[in-house]
Parts: structure tokens; C-alpha cells; sequence
């Protein structure tokens, strides 16, 4: 972890974190939680957004390595509730989401 202040012994304020597989995540800490998050993973997937116990959960933004986006709320990881994905090719989809 670097440029994250600590308050008593804990990653408080902005901060990153580097993974040995290549993983980037920046964002918020606080008390040793992130709670919101640029995360770049090793195959091209971008997340930005809000986190919940490491997870994609609140609202947030996911592009895929294919060029697939999705925008919208998330829910333990998963699409959830109201959001928007947009293929490669264009196709789109605007509404509710289960999982």
C-alpha cells in the first residue's frame, strides 16, 4: 500500500494498492476498508465504484476487456438493480437487473 495516511495502525484517506498478479486498486480507506475504488485487474477489466467488503457493491462503472460496459448498481459483485450495459457492438440495454 502507498500513499495512504494511517490512523492508529489502520489505512485511512486515499491509497493504493499493488497486487503481485499485476491488480491496481486506488481509492478511499477508511479505518482499513476501501469503500470506493479504481480497480484495474491484470486482463483489462476496469471497475470504478463503490466496494463493500472487497466487492463491487453500490454504484459503479465495469468495462470489459472486450469492450462490454455496464453502469449501474451493483450487489455483492453482481448487477443489481438499475443500470446500463452497452455491448462492443453497440447493442444497449437500460433498466432493471437481477441477480
Amino acid at each position: 500500500m502507498s500513499l495512504a495516511q494511517f490512523a492508529i495502525n489502520k489505512a485511512q484517506g486515499r491509497g493504493q494498492l499493488w497486487f503481485p498478479d499485476g491488480t491496481k486498486i486506488a481509492g478511499l480507506f477508511n479505518q482499513d476498508v476501501i469503500t470506493v475504488a479504481k480497480h484495474r485487474f491484470k486482463d483489462g477489466t476496469e471497475y470504478s465504484g463503490q466496494l463493500l467488503m472487497w466487492q463491487f457493491d453500490g454504484e459503479g462503472r465495469l468495462q470489459l476487456p472486450s469492450g462490454d460496459v455496464y453502469a449501474g448498481q451493483f450487489k455483492k459483485g453482481r448487477f443489481s438493480g438499475q443500470g446500463e450495459y452497452v455491448s462492443r457492438t453497440g447493442e444497449r440495454y437500460q433498466g432493471g437487473f437481477a441477480d
